[in-house]
């Protein structure tokens, strides 16, 4: 069990080594302009504008640099949050999904 330990400790060691000479490592000028120029492009083909529909939604499917994909939530499926004046005169805030009116009743207590 000794020796797994030291193992397990050694690994770390060098885990730790390298992660520190990589972070210690400043960016050369071609690098940081090359980030920057990522940067502006990436700002340039942003939706500016969310789109309504998921439909429209679909447009905007990108691939990241680090191989995930990202989408731009359609305004449709935003909640909304509204102050409603309780039965016993408290405020209460409640959530919708934005299809019924700010003064329509709901089901149950908010967070439900």
């Amino acid at each position: 069990m000794k020796g797994k330990s030291l193992l397990i400790l050694a690994g770390i060691t060098l885990a730790s080594g390298a992660m520190t000479a990589h972070a210690a490592k400043p960016m050369t000028d071609v690098e940081k302009e090359a980030a920057a120029k990522a940067v502006a492009q990436n700002h340039k083909t942003f939706n500016v504008v969310a789109p309504r529909t998921m439909a429209q939604a679909s447009g905007t499917l990108r691939q990241t640099p680090s191989g995930g994909k990202a989408i731009s939530v359609p305004t449709e499926l935003w909640n909304t949050l509204s102050v409603q004046k309780q039965a016993d005169g408290t405020l209460g805030m409640v959530e919708s999904d934005g299809t019924a009116p700010a003064n329509a009743k709901t089901e149950g207590l908010p967070n439900e």
